[in-house]
C-alpha cells in the first residue's frame, strides 16, 4: 500500500527544526564525519529471541474537551447533583471500518444525567482496525484512541447504567445498535421521533443541531461532534417539554415516542428473529494465523480442505465455554423466547449430524430455548421434524406442527451447498410456515454475508413477503485455543485427512514468515534517548522494533543476499519520519567503513530491504494498531539528520517462523 505524500503537518515542522538544532552531547557515543573512530552500537546475539517476535498488548485511556466542560457547567450549574437518576441521556461517536471504511464502529459513548452531569464517558476501542476515524464529524483522533477501553467492558457498564432507567437521545437505534444493546420500548424517549419536533422538519426526522437552534437557542456541531454537548442537549430538550402533554383526538395523553423494538410484539402478527451461532451469539476460536500461514489458515476454515474442515470438526468446539457467551445478545435471546408471537431461531452452518446434541446442550445450559435450530444438511435435505422443538406445539398447535414437520424440502442440487445458500433456503420456508410474518430480525457478524441477507431481506420486502427485515451486525473479539491444544488439534485434522485422501497428502512444514534486522534492548535504548520522537502524537510503545527485510522468504536466499540468520548489519541512521501521525520511523544506510568489527564469532552480514529505502520501524502511537504491514511501502518525506550528529548501530538477522503447507 503506497500512501499519498501531504504537506508537513505543525507538529512535523516542529520535529524538522528540532533535528537542525544541535543534539544534547552523548559522552558514550560518539561519530566523526569521517567514520574513522565511530563507537559502534552492538546488538549482543545472547540477549535476542530471534525466532519469534510477538506482537504486543495495548492499554486504555479517557479523555474530555474543555468545550464539553463549558457546557456541563451550563446545565448543570443550578443543580449540583451527581445521582445517576430515572433518566440519562446518551449519545455515541463511530468511526470507519472496513474497506473505504463504510461500516460504523462504536469509538466513544456518553451518558450525562437528569441534570447533564457526566455519568461515564470513555473511548472505546473498535474491534475491527479503524480504516477512517471521520475526524471532522466525530471528532476522533488516533491520539483520542490512546488507550481506549474494551467494547465488551464499557458495553457492560452501559448496560449496568441504562438497566430500569428511561433512556433520552437521538435517533437512539442508531447508539442501540452500535452498542449491541436492547432496552425496553417503555423506557426509551427520542428526540427525533417526538412529533412536534418532527413538525419543524416538515414530517421529516430534524436534525439535533436544528432542534438545539430552535427549541433551546443553542448553536451545537459547529464543527467536530461531542458526544457529551449532544447528549447534553437531548436532556435539555427532554426536560422542556416532559411536563408538557398532548391530548389527542381520543383523549389519549401522548408523550414521547418510543424507539420502535427490534421485537414486534403486536398480537396477531409475528417476527421471526434469527441468531448465528459462531463469532455472534458463541465465541467461538478459530485458527490462529500467528502459528498458521495465511494460505493454510483459509483451507482449514474452508469445509473439507482438511479432513471436515476447523468449523464441522467437534474438536474445534471441545472447549470450556463459560466466558465465551455473548451475554448481551443472550438476553435478546431470551427477551425473543418472551415475546408473545415470536419465532426464536438458532441458524448456523454447523453439520446437523456432528454438532446437534452438543450445540443443543450449550444452549440450554444457558437458559435460552429456541423454537427452531437449524443445522446445515449433509444431504441438501431440510427435514423439519429435526429443525423445530416440540414445545413449539403450544404456540402453534398440534395440526399445524404436525403439517410442518412433514413438509421436507431438497435444497437445488449445487456442487457445493454454501452456508449462505443453506440460510435463504431454510428463511424461505420458515416464511412459508409462518404466513403472519411482518418482520425477520437476523444477527450475523460475518461481512460477506451481512451483505447478502441485507439484499435477500430487501428483495422479501420488494416481493411482500414480509414487511419489515433487518440486519444486525455482531463484532467479537477474535479468540484461539492454546496453542499447544490447536497444534494438537491442526495436526490430527491432517492425520485424518491424509488417511482418507491417500492422492491429496497434506504435509506441514517450518517457514520463515518474515525477516529482519532486530536490536538489542541498548541499542534501542541509546536511540531512544538520541533520536526521540515527539510527544504531540501520543505515548509511544518501542516493542519490537526491527527493520523489514522480506516476506515468505527462505534460509537459502537470506544466505546469499544478506549474510543469512544470524549475521550482524553494521548501519548509519539518517533521517527520521512518522508514516500516518501512530509509526516513527528511522531511516538507515549501509555503514561505509568496511572495517567496521562484528562481535567476535559473528558473521557479518548485508543491508536489505524489499522497502525503497531501508528503515527502522521504531515506535509506534499506543492503541493505534501496531506497527504497519511489513509489506506496505511508506512514501513519506523525510527529515535528514547531520552527518555529525549520526548514530552508527549493529542489529541481527532474524526471522519469524509459522507453520504452513509443504
Amino acid at each position: 500500500m503506497t500512501s499519498v505524500p501531504t504537506l508537513p503537518s505543525s507538529n512535523w515542522q516542529k520535529l524538522k527544526s528540532r533535528n537542525e538544532t544541535d543534539y544534547k552531547s552523548n559522552k558514550s557515543v560518539k561519530t566523526s564525519s569521517n567514520g574513522s573512530s565511530t563507537n559502534v552500537i552492538t546488538t549482543q546475539i545472547s540477549d535476542l529471541w530471534f525466532d519469534d517476535i510477538k506482537k504486543r498488548g495495548f492499554n486504555q485511556m479517557n479523555e474530555s474537551s474543555s468545550r464539553e466542560s463549558s457546557l456541563i457547567s451550563e446545565v448543570s450549574s443550578t443543580n449540583n447533583k451527581t445521582k445517576i437518576g430515572k433518566y440519562i441521556a446518551i449519545d455515541c461517536e463511530m468511526v470507519g471500518v472496513g474497506a473505504g471504511g463504510v461500516q460504523s464502529a462504536l469509538a466513544r459513548v456518553t451518558i450525562v444525567n437528569y441534570y447533564g452531569v457526566i455519568i461515564l464517558d470513555k473511548y472505546v476501542r473498535p474491534i475491527e482496525r479503524v480504516t477512517d476515524f471521520r475526524t471532522e464529524i466525530s471528532g476522533i483522533t488516533p491520539k483520542l484512541l490512546v488507550n481506549s477501553h474494551d467494547f465488551n467492558q464499557v458495553q457492560q457498564e452501559v448496560y449496568n447504567i441504562i438497566k430500569d432507567r428511561v433512556v433520552i437521545g437521538h435517533a437512539l437505534h442508531h447508539d442501540f445498535k452500535m452498542l449491541m444493546l436492547d432496552h425496553p420500548r417503555k423506557m426509551i424517549r427520542d428526540t427525533s421521533l417526538y412529533e412536534p419536533f418532527r413538525q419543524i422538519a416538515k414530517g421529516k426526522t430534524p436534525s439535533l443541531k436544528r432542534l438545539a437552534s430552535e427549541e433551546l437557542g443553542m448553536t451545537i456541531q459547529t464543527g467536530r461532534h461531542s458526544s457529551v454537548e449532544d447528549a447534553q442537549v437531548c436532556m435539555l430538550l427532554y426536560r422542556k417539554h416532559k411536563e408538557q402533554t398532548l391530548t389527542a383526538p381520543e383523549g389519549t395523553t401522548v408523550e414521547f415516542p418510543e424507539l420502535e423494538n427490534v421485537f414486534n410484539a403486536r398480537s396477531t402478527e409475528s417476527s421471526i428473529n434469527i441468531f448465528d451461532f459462531d463469532g455472534t451469539l458463541f465465541s467461538s476460536p478459530e485458527p490462529n494465523s500467528e502459528i498458521w500461514e495465511n494460505r493454510l489458515v483459509g483451507m482449514l476454515k474452508e469445509e473439507n480442505k482438511v479432513y471436515k474442515g476447523w468449523y464441522q470438526d467437534k474438536r474445534s468446539l471441545d472447549i470450556e465455554t463459560g466466558n465465551r457467551w455473548n451475554n448481551r445478545l443472550v438476553e435478546t435471546v431470551k427477551l425473543s423466547m418472551r415475546t408473545e408471537n415470536n419465532l426464536t431461531v438458532l441458524l448456523t452452518g454447523r453439520n446437523f449430524d456432528e454438532f446437534n446434541d452438543m450445540i443443543t446442550e450449550m444452549v440450554e445450559r444457558k437458559g435460552m430455548k429456541f423454537d427452531v435450530m437449524g443445522f446445515k444438511p449433509s444431504n441438501n435435505n431440510l427435514d423439519w421434524q429435526s429443525y423445530y422443538k416440540t414445545h413449539i406445539i403450544k404456540t402453534v398447535g398440534n395440526d399445524i406442527y404436525q403439517e410442518i414437520i412433514m413438509k421436507k424440502r431438497t435444497i437445488k442440487r449445487i456442487q457445493k451447498l454454501t452456508t449462505k445458500i443453506f440460510k435463504t433456503n431454510f428463511i424461505e420456508d420458515l416464511i412459508l410456515h409462518h404466513p403472519s410474518t411482518i418482520s425477520i430480525n437476523i444477527w450475523e457478524d460475518r461481512y460477506p454475508h451481512l451483505k447478502a441477507f441485507e439484499k435477500f431481506l430487501r428483495d422479501l420486502k420488494i416481493l411482500g413477503k414480509i414487511k419489515e427485515g433487518n440486519v444486525h451486525k455482531v463484532n467479537l473479539s477474535k479468540i484461539h485455543l492454546e496453542p499447544f491444544a490447536e497444534y494438537d488439534l491442526v495436526m490430527g485434522m491432517v492425520k485424518d485427512h491424509n488417511e482418507h485422501n491417500v492422492m491429496n497428502r497434506i504435509g506441514i512444514v517450518r517457514k520463515i514468515q518474515y525477516a529482519g534486522i532486530f536490536f538489542d534492548d541498548h541499542v534501542i535504548d541509546q536511540l531512544k534517548k538520541t533520536f526521540p520522537p515527539p510527544e504531540t502524537y501520543g505515548e509511544w510503545v518501542f516493542e519490537g522494533s526491527f527493520i523489514h527485510i522480506r516476506t515468505n522468504t527462505n534460509n537459502e536466499w537470506l544466505n546469499s543476499n544478506c549474510g543469512g540468520r544470524g549475521a550482524i548489519v553494521t548501519m548509519r541512521v539518517t533521517a527520521v519520519g512518522i508514516y500516518q501521525e501512530r509509526i516513527y520511523c528511522l531511516r538507515v544506510s549501509e555503514y561505509e567503513n568496511s572495517q567496521a568489527r562484528t562481535p567476535q564469532g559473528m558473521r557479518k552480514g548485508r543491508l536489505y530491504s524489499d522497502c525503497p529505502v531501508a528503515f527502522i520501524n521504531f515506535a509506534y502511537v499506543k492503541d493505534s494498531g501496531g506497527f504497519a504491514n511489513n509489506t506496505e511501502i511508506f512514501n513519506f518525506n523525510w527529515v535528514p539528520i547531520e552527518h555529525e550528529k549520526q548514530l552508527v548501530i549493529q542489529g541481527v538477522i532474524a526471522a519469524k517462523f509459522i507453520l504452513g503447507l509443504a
